[in-house]
């Protein structure tokens, strides 16, 4: 009797962690930031994340944290998982600011989690991150910035009709 064939795990290769081929930046971007900088590559961030930062609990550096996770996030599919001591680098600060930060977002804030990660020899390799609850609560902030918006709209709208109807 035959067994069942074991489904390999997926190996994910470079391809599918790297961002997107110069071809594929949007077109204004490149127009606005030059074909040098989008080729050093570029994040693309929902506004909520910089305007209600505040609402979701955050101050600049857990933001900037936020951000170094999110620039390796490419596919939805592929959580991405940058080491603890490169963000410590790149944002000039001590990897002790780094950990507090990260434990903030994921223990007290709630908005990424940690997915820890062994090898096969059982050592601790970097973390994979996800963001569901991160999405979860600024959709909410985001259709509130939708709806103020469109009140916004309206008002404007009322007010031109009344400027219209003392002009005549």
């Amino acid at each position: 009797m035959l067994k069942p064939a074991k489904r390999a795990k997926k190996v994910v290769t470079t391809d599918e962690t790297s961002p997107p081929p110069v071809g594929q930046v949007p077109r204004e971007a490149q127009r606005k930031w030059g074909k040098d900088m989008m080729e050093a590559r570029f994040t693309i961030v929902p506004n909520v994340l910089l305007e209600r930062m505040h609402a979701l609990g955050l101050d600049s550096t857990d933001l900037v944290v936020l951000l170094h996770l999110i620039k390796h996030w490419w596919k939805k599919e592929n959580l991405p998982y940058p080491g603890i001591n490169s963000i410590a680098r790149m944002m000039n600060v001590h990897r002790r600011t780094v950990q507090r930060r990260l434990h903030k977002l994921t223990k007290q804030l709630m908005l990424v989690t940690a997915h820890e990660r062994r090898s096969r020899y059982g050592d601790n390799e970097t973390n994979l991150y996800s963001f569901e609850g991160l999405i979860a609560e600024a959709t909410k902030l985001a259709k509130e910035m939708v709806q103020e918006r469109e009140r916004r709209r309206l008002d404007d709208a009322k007010r031109a009709a009344r400027g219209r109807r003392r002009a005549s």
